[in-house]
């Protein structure tokens, strides 16, 4: 498996248009670096409270 690139330019590259650049990670490490994937699912990624938070964390 190659592993993540962190060296490439992740504002400025859609992996939408240019797919051949992203490469799966350890654990999908760099998905949340890579647009259009980061600004897609950051803002459904969160807890609902506190509690929820520190039990999943938990576990």
């Amino acid at each position: 498996m190659k592993q993540f690139d962190y060296s490439l330019d992740f504002k400025n590259i859609d992996f939408r248009q240019h797919p051949e650049l992203y490469r799966v990670g350890k654990g999908e490490q760099g998905v949340l670096l890579v647009e259009p994937y980061k600004g897609e699912i950051l803002p459904l990624w969160r807890f609902k409270t506190p509690e929820i938070a520190r039990e999943s964390s938990s576990k």
